[in-house]
């Protein structure tokens, strides 16, 4: 019973972290506006170990199950959004082009690359 309850503030903090960054870093990449404004506070939040967060936030939050959750938020939002960002960054202009075919009615947008790109922020 508790290996459920602690795999599921994993499962929590994981997904939620990911959301969030993967959200985070498409909207970064494509707004530089966005991008130029929190860039700077990105950078100073990389360099914070998302361990060095648990006594601000057990002090803050006082729950040690909210402070796992959010713990793990932090760690993974960072380089879900970084590799997010990037795999957005590297997608090149032609598969955002909407391809027609003489079959198809209607245009149908290349995506699997793209996603492929996005979901592991290789370097192509």
């Amino acid at each position: 019973m508790l290996a459920l309850h602690s795999l599921g503030r994993l499962s929590l903090g994981c997904i939620s972290g990911s959301l969030v960054a993967i959200a985070l870093g498409v909207a970064l990449e494509l707004n530089q506006t966005l991008f130029k404004a929190l860039n700077p506070y990105v950078q100073i939040l990389r360099a914070i170990s998302p361990i060095a967060w648990m006594p601000l936030l057990l002090y803050s939050v006082r729950s040690s199950g909210w402070t796992a959750i959010l713990v793990l938020f932090m760690a993974s939002v960072r380089p879900t959004m970084a590799n997010t960002a990037f795999g957005v960054a590297g997608i090149r202009k032609d598969y955002s082009a909407y391809p027609t075919s003489s079959r198809c009615a209607r245009p149908i947008p290349v995506e699997i690359p793209a996603n492929a790109i996005i979901a592991s922020g290789h370097r192509a």
